[in-house]
């Protein structure tokens, strides 16, 4: 029975683990990303650079977005992640999501 223990412990232990590094990987793309929103790197993102992304990102897959349905999905995103209600989503906020 020691036998099994020492296989529970380690099979715990590699688990704990992979979750770790799950979770510190996922942190690294969330920021990744928050970088790829903050083209003026000021540490924060604001409706103009959702806006930004959002229109570049729809000529780049060759079907671009409608002004109107931009602003929109913007205005959204900014409502969804600004916790502070300041108009602009720190790199906090928009891990936290």
């Amino acid at each position: 029975h020691i036998h099994e223990m020492d296989n529970l412990e380690e099979s715990l232990a590699l688990e704990e683990y992979s979750l770790w590094i799950s979770f510190f990987s996922l942190k690294k793309l969330y920021i990744l990303g928050f970088n790829i929103f903050d083209y003026d790197k000021s540490s924060e993102i604001d409706q103009k650079e959702i806006l930004h992304i959002i229109t570049a990102t729809g000529e780049l897959l060759g079907k671009p977005c409608e002004m109107q349905n931009a602003k929109m999905l913007a205005k959204k995103i900014l409502d969804t992640c600004d916790k502070k209600r300041n108009g602009k989503i720190t790199r906090e906020e928009f891990i936290q999501g």
